[in-house]
């Protein structure tokens, strides 16, 4: 059992003591702001969205087919987690990607990073700031937290370029009930949950604070990968919510959550390289260390009502501002070759790029001192690239056979993201019959990652959309919006989305909708940002992850030092040569793609 389960659980113990005095404070109905007008309701029916169109929606109204989870019944159901109430969506695929980490995404689009699916909190992004997807087992939220999922099946303008094929909006449980609640959940498969909350009103405010701790086994994906992998996921978070009634028309809503999560995933077994000597250093490692992992979101909300003439306004304005960071350490071992300067300097000219098919030249030129490449020639080279290729045999020579041996060092998979976005909308009641919404974002993402982007990024986004609805009779609804969108890191065209949908009540609870849509989706930072490489430290000789291995650096076989004292340089895409480090690059997809890799460098 771990110290922070032990702790909780001596913190519920407390709060419980108290459980009777805090049952005095019980209420039935929050907070709300009163709306400026009834929104127009066309059915009977009591079951009601948000998410569709951001505006409020009945099962007629809502211009895409939507599914709602209500948590409560859920629960009662003995769904515990988040992901296994999607799979309970028509169309929802969730597929475990490893231990930690499950992918959730709408029929199968992109199932191993499903980035065309939005990820909302209370309407809020709750994706990472800089790459279109959301960790689902290590979020800040707990199911407990919610009141419902909504899940809207079809594209979203209103939501932004990433809601192509579907919105999933988790909304908050309301502080209506008053008090201490706490639970516990003890298995197999080291199963360690707790979750405490408590609520409590003062005249015109209330607050909630929450806390859960959550660890297991995870999902055994261990079947292909060498070394120690572990499945194990553990996180601990912390949630507060504030909701103060500023006048009988105006509410400010506040809630902020931190997570520490920390796990293993798996590291480059899902490499495919076209370099023989890279492949022997991939070889060597297929598992990534423990990783430490912090995510959180903060968001304010001001909303209410206001009329200009006989229109009424129901008026939203927010300040949100999200996080996620990851260190990990990694030890990789490849060999003298990989690392070495010289080979570098070659690899990066312009008319090479080494193929395993010349593996036998290479390896020959160790022992010969000549060296003719074939396959590994991308076009001819100048007279001078080619006095560089050949001044590489004699060095190769120099060495020998000792350019094979294993060398090991420490690299990273660490990367910084912010999110700061200032939004509004506005729901206009023009008629009787007609309705209007439009809001605009703007939405600023930080991001900084060595290994990814080989630096910061940053990226400046504004959204616009406007949405009309029509309900010319009790049975008939026409609902159409539109929406821009432009970002600083796309220099293409801005993305242009349109939706259009008409609805009849055939009857009670039975709808004929039909439904066009056109999205088009701005790439997200790692997507056009990406400088993937891994800088190496040396090691000394300690261990890596799947055991010892040891350096004599007494022995070493290139005396980099000597190299350096001699003015020896050497600068690629990747910056210029040091004695203490090297990189593995790739540069042509970002992180958590198949893919195929490029060489060592020296950087």
């Amino acid at each position: 059992m771990t110290s922070s389960f032990k702790i909780g659980c001596a913190l519920g113990a407390a709060l419980f003591t108290f459980y009777a005095q805090a049952q005095e404070s019980l209420e039935e109905f929050p907070l709300v702001p009163d709306p400026a007008d009834d929104v127009i309701i066309t059915t009977d029916s009591g079951t009601f969205f948000i998410t569709p169109a951001r505006m409020q929606s009945s099962y007629l109204d809502t211009p895409n087919a939507a599914t709602q989870l209500e948590v409560a019944t859920l629960r009662k159901l003995g769904i515990t987690d988040m992901v296994d109430a999607l799979r309970l969506v028509p169309g929802m695929m969730v597929s475990e990607t490893h231990g930690s980490d499950v992918s959730v995404g709408y029929h199968g689009a992109n199932v191993n990073v499903p980035r065309r699916s939005e990820v909302l909190y209370n309407s809020n992004r709750l994706q990472r700031p800089g790459y279109a997807g959301a960790h689902w087992y290590r979020l800040p939220l707990d199911l407990q937290d919610l009141n419902y999922i909504e899940v809207v099946r079809g594209p979203s303008p209103e939501y932004g370029t990433n809601a192509m094929t579907s919105t999933l909006n988790l909304i908050q449980d309301t502080l209506a009930t008053r008090g201490l609640y706490g639970s516990t959940r003890i298995g197999e498969g080291q199963t360690r949950d707790l979750f405490l909350k408590g609520g409590w009103q003062f005249g015109e405010s209330q607050l909630g604070l929450r806390y859960f701790h959550r660890e297991n086994n995870g999902f055994d994906g261990a079947v292909d990968f060498e070394g120690n992998y572990e499945n194990d996921v553990a996180t601990d978070s912390v949630m507060m919510n504030l909701e103060h009634r500023l006048s009988a028309n105006w509410m400010l809503d506040v809630a902020g959550s931190y997570a520490d999560s920390s796990y293993q995933i798996p590291g480059f077994d899902h490499l495919n390289s076209d370099d023989p000597f890279l492949a022997v250093a991939l070889s060597h490692f297929r598992v990534s260390p423990d990783a430490d992992e912090t995510s959180g979101f903060f968001s304010a909300e001001l909303h209410g009502a206001a009329y200009t003439g006989d229109i009424g306004h129901n008026i939203t304005v927010g300040l949100n501002a999200s996080t996620y960071a990851r260190d990990q350490a990694i030890s990789l071992c490849g060999n003298n070759f990989a690392f070495d300067p010289r080979v570098a300097e070659v690899d990066a000219l312009p008319s090479v790029h080494f193929d395993m098919r010349d593996q036998i030249a290479v390896v020959g030129a160790m022992l010969s001192g000549n060296l003719v490449l074939d396959h590994s020639l991308i076009q001819t080279p100048s007279k001078q690239e080619q006095a560089t290729i050949d001044a590489l045999g004699p060095y190769l020579q120099r060495y020998g056979l000792s350019l094979l041996e294993e060398r090991c060092g420490f690299t990273d998979q660490d990367l910084d993201e912010d999110r700061y976005e200032l939004n509004g909308n506005v729901v206009s009641r023009l008629s009787n019959t007609l309705e209007n919404v439009f809001g605009l974002a703007y939405t600023r993402n930080d991001v900084t990652s060595q290994t990814y982007l080989n630096g910061e990024v940053d990226q400046d986004t504004v959204h616009l959309y406007d949405t009309l609805r029509y309900t010319p009779s009790p049975r008939w609804v026409f609902n159409g919006t539109l929406a821009w969108e432009s970002t600083s890191t796309v220099d293409s065209d801005e993305a242009l989305s349109y939706r259009v949908a008409a609805n009849y009540q055939l009857q009670e609870n039975l709808v004929l909708r039909a439904m066009h849509a056109r999205s088009e989706r701005l790439p997200d930072v790692y997507e056009t940002e990406r400088m993937w490489t891994y800088a190496v430290d040396y090691d000394a000789g300690d261990t890596d992850h799947l055991g010892p291995v040891f350096v004599n650096k007494d022995v070493a076989f290139i005396d980099y030092a000597a190299l350096a004292n001699d003015g020896f340089s050497v600068h690629n895409s990747f910056g210029g040569f040091s004695q203490t480090s090297s990189v593995l690059s790739q540069s042509r997809v970002g992180p958590d793609h198949r893919c195929g890799c490029a060489a060592f460098a020296a950087s």
